[in-house]
């Protein structure tokens, strides 16, 4: 049983109670009346409750919109589907590129670039390489870091996924699989 349903199950024995009692009493009319009066405040107490809790506004249109044509040709470039992927990554770029953000269509186009390494497909990240000039300081990391490439002082600005695979000092697999785990090889818990 849903907790909404249950509450609002135990809502009307309550009032079905109290309606038995006054009605027994002699006391009903006047106490609906009543009930209604307290029926409204409490309603129009609980709807002030729910706007107080929703204090962020929705996001916008174009982000939704965004994001899942991002997610959905990730998905598709990495199942195989290159149609697909090419068609949702041109939505996905035209929905960031109406906020006249090129940071943010320049990070768009580093999933792209990150989905062509994770499937082990070489080459440059064109779509990202024209926004370079407009990249900040986290795109040109992560672009730095899809190329291997990534200087010490851009580690702090990648992901923290990405942070412990692009130090200098990971020398093996196992060591790499570790270090992403949390642990340490050398003994130490």
């Amino acid at each position: 049983m849903r907790p909404g349903l249950f509450a609002a199950t135990a809502w009307r024995t309550l009032a079905w109670s109290a309606q038995t009692v006054m009605r027994a009493a002699g006391a009903w009319p006047a106490a609906q009346a009543s009930m209604s009066a307290m029926a409204l405040s409490m309603g129009l107490a609980v709807v002030c409750v729910m706007t107080a809790c929703s204090s962020t506004p929705p996001p916008p249109d174009w982000r939704l919109s965004a994001h899942g044509a991002l997610e959905r040709a990730v998905a598709a470039y990495l199942a195989g589907d290159s149609r697909v992927a090419e068609v949702e990554f041109t939505r996905s770029r035209a929905e960031v590129a109406r906020t006249g953000r090129p940071d943010w269509v320049a990070r768009n186009e580093l999933v792209r670039c990150a989905a062509e390494r994770a499937s082990l497909v070489p080459g440059p990240c064109t779509g990202f390489e024209t926004l370079r000039p407009d990249a900040g300081p986290a795109e040109l990391a992560y672009a730095a870091y899809l190329d291997g490439s990534p200087e010490a002082g851009q580690l702090a600005l990648l992901p923290p996924a990405q942070q412990p695979m692009a130090r200098p000092d990971t020398t093996s697999a196992r060591d790499l699989a570790a270090r992403v785990n949390g642990r340490t090889l050398s003994g130490e818990s």
